[in-house]
């Protein structure tokens, strides 16, 4: 049975993606990620078995994929994905709830971590790969913005 915290902080992490005109596709996943873990940790708090969290880890993952149609694909692919991590590591090993919703919150931080530290890479690369095609200039934003420009106009 949910409780009224988890049904709570459900509707407000759901609401905080439906409203969110900021943040793009990536950084939208990761924040539905981050509630996620949440949300799982503190449905561990109410659930007497396993089988019954996993039903609210599941409700979780559908709620959230649906609070925003039009990033639903980077939300709901972010949230099977750790949904597959959790269903993937042995479920049986794991004595009651409590303990099986800490270990599923690990999980899903380490999805999130990893995610942040691919997009920083990328990122990395990305201003390296610009350095060598403009031949080693260092690169701010004002002068990438300005490189941009330049590529926009002349093309």
């Amino acid at each position: 049975m949910p409780s009224e915290d988890f049904d709570r902080l459900l509707s407000e992490a759901a609401a905080r993606l439906r409203n969110d005109f900021i943040s793009g596709a990536r950084q939208m996943a990761d924040i539905a990620l981050a509630d996620f873990a949440h949300l799982i940790e503190v449905a561990g708090k109410e659930a007497r078995r396993k089988d019954g969290l996993w039903d609210e880890v599941v409700r979780a993952v559908k709620v959230l994929s649906k609070a925003r149609p039009s990033m639903s694909a980077a939300v709901s692919t972010c949230l099977l994905r750790a949904l597959k991590d959790i269903r993937d590591a042995d479920m049986e090993k794991y004595e009651g709830p409590k303990e099986a919703a800490h270990m599923w919150a690990l999980i899903t931080k380490n999805r999130l971590d990893k995610r942040r530290g691919d997009g920083e890479r990328i990122g990395r690369y990305f201003k390296k790969w610009l350095e060598e095609l403009y031949n080693g200039v260092s690169l701010c934003f004002p002068f990438t913005y300005l490189i941009f420009v330049h590529m926009y106009f002349d093309n």
